[in-house]
């Protein structure tokens, strides 16, 4: 191995050379250049050609949907896992939907 001395800069290039190991080269983006975000995606003709179509529950048939969540209702009242509001429940539920709904209306009149 070959002696550096201190006023010798050497590069990390030339560091990894004489060790053995591999150093990826980074490049430097101009000081002056201005970093912006990438522009959203444009539609193309192949996706015209290919629409979107639904996935999952979206794409069942709505009857079976309907037919599946009703076999679950009732699965789930005869496990007695289900929930029953009362009527004061129910009540409050809808005294505490309104009041969230209508917040911004109470705070601006006087």
């Amino acid at each position: 191995m070959s002696s550096i001395s201190e006023s010798q800069q050497v590069s990390p290039q030339e560091v990894a050379s004489l060790s053995g190991a591999v150093v990826p080269q980074v490049e430097s983006a101009p000081a002056e250049q201005e970093l912006r975000p990438d522009a959203p995606p444009t539609s193309s003709a192949a996706d015209a050609a290919h629409p979107r179509r639904p996935r999952g529950f979206a794409a069942i048939d709505r009857k079976l949907l309907a037919e599946i969540a009703s076999k679950g209702g009732k699965a789930a009242h005869s496990a007695g896992t289900a929930h029953e509001f009362t009527s004061d429940e129910a009540r409050a539920a809808g005294r505490k939907g309104g009041l969230a709904t209508h917040a911004k209306r109470r705070k601006i009149e006087p």
